[in-house]
């Protein structure tokens, strides 16, 4: 068996299949992307309903990645909204992932008992203190790497070195005591499914649009 991989943003990717790429195996970020590969012919109909989950065969979370020793003291989202916070995270209009990243910040305010206006307004605050909004997620990790996570003094930036000589990112103690138990998970249906999430909120003049606007 041989394995050729192939990177990039879900959408394109799943276009390129349904235009003719070759592709055993697919790995998409939204259920509209595996739809399009669908339409296409090259998946049968009422695949959702072979598996569990609708057949998804991974569910996924949204995690923080902080600087070392997390100086800010960074733990849930209302510490995004902070003013002496800088966020870095993809375009949900053009990013699959950053969609999820959304999303999951909307229902945590919403979780929280808020009213529309005010997560409105707590995403505005949130998307303000976004630095960068790189159009994948690949391109978000590399500017938090590259540029925002390394420190300027290089007798610092020795530490995050590894054996290899390669940069790392993050470093994880072997106690296993940073696993976090009690994660509050939902899936699209509570937002009505992605073809609701998607017209209200990232289609031309939907939410995000109009609070990044603002």
């Amino acid at each position: 068996m041989t394995v050729i991989q192939s990177h990039g943003g879900s959408g394109k990717q799943a276009l390129e299949v349904a235009n003719g790429l070759e592709a055993d195996v697919v790995t998409l970020a939204l259920e509209g992307d595996v739809q399009v590969v669908a339409d296409a012919g090259m998946i049968e109909d009422g695949f959702e309903d072979e598996f569990d989950q609708e057949s998804s065969p991974y569910t996924s979370t949204i995690v923080f990645l902080v600087r070392k020793d997390n100086p800010k003291n960074i733990a849930d989202w209302d510490d995004l909204l902070r003013e002496d916070v800088g966020v870095i995270t993809p375009n949900p209009k053009t990013s699959g992932g950053a969609r999820w990243n959304y999303l999951a910040a909307w229902y945590y305010f919403e979780s929280q008992g808020q009213s529309g206006e005010e997560i409105t307004e707590n995403m505005k605050t949130l998307y303000h203190n976004v630095l960068v909004l790189d159009s994948g997620a690949r391109g978000a990790t590399t500017t938090f790497a590259e540029n925002f996570y390394r420190p300027s003094d290089p007798d610092v930036f020795s530490d995050y070195i590894s054996t290899s000589g390669e940069r790392v990112i993050t470093e994880l103690p072997a106690d296993g005591k940073w696993i976090v138990d009690d994660i509050a998970l939902t899936d699209i249906a509570h937002f009505g499914g992605w073809s609701e999430a998607s017209a209200k909120h990232f289609a031309d003049g939907g939410v995000f649009e109009a609070i990044h606007e603002q």
